[in-house]
Parts: C-alpha cells; sequence; structure tokens
C-alpha cells in the first residue's frame, strides 16, 4: 500500500510539467502568477518555458510582464 501512495505522489507531483497560470490567485491584467511543477521549480523565472505562459497572459492586455517575486506556487509577474 505504500508503495502504490508513494508512486501515485509522485506522479500527482511531477504531472504537467508545463507552467500554467495559477487558478486560485488572482490573476488579472495587472498580474499572474506562473504555477510550476517541482521540475520547473528550479528554473529561473525568466525561462522562456515559464515566460511565455506570463507573456500570453499579459499579451491579453497588449502589456509586458515583469518578475516580481517567486511564490510558494511559482511565479508571481507584474504585466506593465
Amino acid at each position: 500500500m505504500r508503495k502504490i501512495l508513494l508512486i501515485l505522489g509522485t506522479i500527482i507531483l511531477l504531472n504537467g510539467c508545463a507552467p500554467t497560470t495559477g487558478i486560485f490567485a488572482s490573476n488579472d491584467e495587472n498580474s499572474v502568477e506562473v504555477n510550476v511543477t517541482l521540475i520547473d521549480r528550479g528554473k529561473s523565472p525568466m525561462d522562456p518555458k515559464v515566460f511565455s505562459v506570463a507573456e500570453r497572459w499579459c499579451g491579453q492586455y497588449n502589456k509586458k510582464p515583469k518578475f516580481v517575486k517567486k511564490t510558494i506556487n511559482g511565479f508571481l509577474y507584474a504585466c506593465n
């Protein structure tokens, strides 16, 4: 049973390597939180894979993302 839980836990933590915008974050035209997995957490906030998610979000409002800080879920960007 422990092995099954360990395998399921690992799959859940590593599932979906692509960064996404935060579901519960207050994403609006002024900021966006990009959620990352454990694999992407070690990357720079300016990594093209991670930064492109912020660019797409801020691009909806004709703005450019600027890195603000690292959060529990990933990276926070301000849309300027």
